[in-house]
């Protein structure tokens, strides 16, 4: 299914898929889902509103730039702004998925890696 969901029917299929998953415990700047690919880090949330997920998606992407990255809440705000991308996943459910994804070469550039690593 697409980005933006809005019925409850989706076409569905059959496949495999191979992934690699890392939990990265006690972190507080991560309390919902991360998404670490090779290109982007993200940040998900649910809500009962789009306006509560993107805004949690979104502390979420602060709080992890301030604590991991090391940058102020004002520059990550002006970077997320520039370079983040805030994203609807579905509204169709109860609960509505909003994420924020950002570059990583971005993070890179400030010295942060992975978050697996850290």
């Amino acid at each position: 299914m697409g980005d933006g969901e809005v019925e409850d029917c989706g076409l569905e299929m059959e496949g495999k898929a191979t992934v690699k998953v890392d939990v990265v415990r006690n972190q507080s700047c991560v309390p919902y889902p991360m998404i670490e690919t090779e290109d982007k880090l993200i940040t998900i949330a649910s809500r009962e509103n789009v306006e509560e997920a993107w805004k949690a998606a979104t502390r979420q992407m602060y709080d992890f730039m301030k604590e991991k990255v090391g940058m102020n809440y004002e520059d990550a705000g002006m970077l997320l702004t520039m370079t983040g991308d805030l994203i609807i996943c579905q509204t169709v459910n109860p609960m509505k998925t909003v994420r924020m994804e950002l570059p990583r070469y971005i993070t890179k550039g400030y010295g942060f890696d992975s978050i697996s690593v850290q």
